[in-house]
């Protein structure tokens, strides 16, 4: 065990006794390291970010009163599927970690139209130098933005040209997505006021109708009260005192079966009166109720769906890729660590190999 230990010991003594006495050395191997970490970074060509952000539009929901039997179906499956980013009221053009994903793809349609097309050689590639993320703004809740980012050569124009036109492309795509639901909306509040036109000349002819009803109670009104003043009249007649010789039988046959053909006339018209306009006035009234519910449905169907139309938002650009770019700042520091590691590894392995060789060059040289 002690023999173990000593054995320990003067192996450390011995690496200890190298590094001491070829201090200089590994000294001078660190600081070539360092210089030649910096001077590497010096040479390389200065490299700045172009970054373009674009927010993700909105496309607000229907109200219910105005979807049809297709949406509710597939406000049903949407609710069923409804992701953490889908808040009430609205929904996202496109999902905006799918949008971020396809700013690759514009990416590379990009690169090969504007530079492989044309032969043209760029100082970067999609693959190493152009990325895309998704960002939750700080600015308003459920806001979400998708960044383009591309780090080039300062010295190279036409990069903040390249990032523009990959976000103007994911901005035309998600254009025709709100083009083509706020032409839906407009479809749908063009098909409410057909109904709307509906249900007013409805209206109008039901409250003709109920108006005729008015008149018709009028009219019978006046009727009755003829009737009635006839009755008394007659009444009265049959009941003066009769001249001799009196009235003949005939007569008096006429004169009663007239006094029964007013009484009978009259009590058809207290029928009518009573229960006929009545009866027919509640149905009409019923269904002037239920034209004008169905009415105010429909307008509120129409200012939901012109709320819908003001509520859509389309992607649109908030942050334009500068010209030149933001310089990159090159970590001197780290590249200097990283010299210095390199540097004073390689100075170490050198002194004792140089080590090495002083002690066995007799032997080694033996012939």
């Amino acid at each position: 065990m002690n023999t173990s230990t000593r054995e320990e010991e003067i192996h450390l003594a011995d690496i200890a006794a190298v590094v001491y006495r070829r201090r200089w050395l590994i000294a001078a191997g660190t600081v070539a390291g360092i210089a030649f970490v910096v001077m590497l970074a010096l040479l390389t060509p200065a490299k700045s970010q172009f970054r373009a952000v674009a927010e993700i539009g909105r496309l607000a929901d229907k109200p219910r009163a105005a979807e049809t039997d297709v949406d509710k179906i597939l406000r049903l499956v949407a609710h069923m599927t409804r992701s953490s980013r889908r808040p009430d009221g609205y929904r996202y053009v496109e999902d905006p970690e799918e949008a971020s994903e396809r700013l690759i793809g514009y990416a590379y349609s990009v690169y090969q139209s504007r530079y492989d097309d044309q032969d043209i050689e760029p100082p970067f590639s999609v693959d190493k130098n152009f990325h895309s993320r998704m960002i939750v703004s700080s600015a308003g809740e459920n806001t979400f933005l998708v960044e383009a980012r591309l780090t080039a050569p300062t010295a190279f124009e036409d990069a903040s040209v390249f990032v523009r036109e990959v976000v103007e492309q994911l901005i035309a795509a998600h254009d025709e997505v709100v083009t083509a639901y706020e032409k839906e909306l407009e479809s749908d509040a063009d098909r409410l006021r057909a109904q709307l036109v509906r249900a007013n000349e409805r209206m109008a002819s039901l409250q003709r109708r109920l108006d005729g009803l008015a008149g018709e109670r009028r009219q019978l009104q006046v009727l009755a009260e003829d009737l009635e003043r006839r009755i008394r009249e007659a009444e009265a007649a049959g009941n003066e005192p009769r001249a001799e010789g009196g009235v003949d039988r005939f007569e008096e046959f006429v004169f009663e079966n007239e006094l029964q053909r007013l009484r009978s006339m009259l009590d058809d018209v207290r029928v009518r009166l009573a229960s006929g306009i009545p009866d027919r006035t509640g149905e009409l009234q019923l269904e002037i109720d239920r034209t004008k519910t169905e009415r105010e449905r429909i307008e509120s169907a129409l200012e939901g769906l012109a709320r819908a139309i003001d509520a859509t938002e389309p992607t649109h650009l908030v942050a334009k890729p500068r010209e030149g770019g933001r310089p990159v700042r090159v970590p001197y520091i780290l590249y200097a660590v990283l010299g210095a590691l390199m540097g004073g590894f390689l100075a170490l392995f050198a002194a004792f190999v140089l080590e090495f060789w002083a002690g066995n060059r007799a032997r080694i040289t033996r012939t």
